[in-house]
């Protein structure tokens, strides 16, 4: 499970780095599936791979919302 979640992840983050598309990280089925991986790690910090993947959909909301966000 963890490795199909990184995979879909990853594949999120490119997708929105290749041409910010916003819904590739603001997708709710995206959210979701950040929080099915963080939940297979009893701490994220200790996972590279896990925190690398959360800190790339983290790091892509913030560009993507911030029209919104003023």
């Amino acid at each position: 499970m963890r490795e199909r979640l990184l995979v879909q992840l990853r594949e999120r983050t490119e997708k929105f780095i290749m041409n910010q598309y916003g819904d590739s990280v603001l997708d709710p089925a995206a959210i979701a599936e950040l929080e099915a991986l963080v939940a297979t790690v009893t701490d994220p910090s200790e996972d590279l791979d896990v925190a690398y993947v959360v800190g790339c959909v983290h790091s892509g909301v913030p560009l993507t919302c911030g029209d919104m966000l003023g």
